[in-house]
Order: structure tokens, then sequence, then C-alpha cells
């Protein structure tokens, strides 16, 4: 569900179906832990159809259908847990603080925030057309090995503000900090 609710907000960009609320992002991404994932297709989107062919995301990984909603002029905002320089139980391997900078990397740009949060455990996916709240990672793992639950809000086209989102998200994601790619990544 995650590429329908991603892709929903894409045909409504694409297609000019963009009741836009300016003051806050068309997409907001939170996750401890985020990869360039292929999102699951559990049948055809329906949305795929109603996207102009120039929209289309080249594959169905993270980093392409986010790409194809900043071509469409989506305003995005990621957030993530800061990368840490050595491995510790919770922390970040040098391995995975390398995928995830090359994502975080690609996904940089203007009208696509990328922030860390210490301590963040959240994880919500929140467009105009739908959120999903759950227990999954956005990695391999989160979505395809380990028993995970969510729940998805969806309904009509709408923005983050109308499902109510907005009481808690401000409070939830205070004391965010701009992301700055790793100038070294070493074991050292």
């Amino acid at each position: 569900k995650i590429r329908d609710v991603l892709l929903a907000t894409l045909s409504d960009l694409a297609s000019g179906r963009n009741n836009r609320n300016k003051t806050q992002p068309d997409i907001v991404i939170v996750s401890p832990w985020i990869r360039d994932v292929p999102l699951p297709v559990v049948a055809s989107s329906p949305f795929a159809s109603e996207i102009p062919f120039h929209f289309l995301p080249p594959t169905n990984h993270l980093s392409d259908i986010l790409s194809s909603l900043r071509k469409a002029e989506a305003w995005i905002r990621v957030i993530t847990l800061p990368g840490q320089r050595f491995r510790t139980d919770l922390g970040k391997s040098i391995n995975e603080l390398s995928n995830e900078a090359t994502l975080l990397s690609k996904l940089k740009s203007p009208g696509c925030q990328v922030e860390t949060l210490t301590g963040i455990h959240a994880k919500i996916i929140a467009t105009r057309n739908g959120s999903i709240i759950g227990s999954a990672n956005l990695t391999y793992r989160g979505l395809y090995m380990s028993r995970e639950l969510g729940f998805l809000l969806a309904g009509h086209p709408t923005n983050i503000s109308n499902i109510g989102l907005e009481n808690f998200l401000p409070d939830l994601l205070s004391g965010t900090q701009d992301w700055f790619p790793p100038k070294q990544l070493s074991s050292h």
C-alpha cells in the first residue's frame, strides 16, 4: 500500500488535481531506518494508468518513486535517525550508513527536506491521499522479513491537516536538524 499511496499523490500532482495546502508538505516520511527498497506491488496500481508517461517512475524503488514525485513538484519531508560513526547495538553500521547516505543524497534537493531527529522511533508515511502508520521501517527487513503491523488511513484526496496528523506531528518532530552526507565512512 505504500506504493499506492505515493502513486495516488503523484497521479494527482501530475494531472493537475492538486488542491494543495502550500503550508504543509505533500508527503512526510518518518522512519528511523530508510533504504532504497523496492516497494511491494500487491496488484496493478489503479493510479499508474492516470500518471502521464514522463512522470512514471522507472522502477518500484523508493528513490525512483520519490524522484518522480519531485518532477511533479511535490514537497517532500523525510525524517530519520542521525547516522552514527560506529556501530552500537542500536546504531547504524558503516554499510547501513553508506546505503542510507546514497539514498538521502539522491533525495536531498529543493523541495525535499531531509532531516534527522535523535530518538525517533515513529514510522509514518503521510500524504495528501492517505497515510500509513505502523511498525515497519523502510528497509528490506522491515517490509519483507519482519512481522510488522500498520494501518492505512485513506478514502478521498485530502491533506495532512484533514486526517489529524497536524495535531501530533509538530510535537513529535520538533528538534529536527538538516541531514548532511557523512564526510567519511570508515570503521576507524
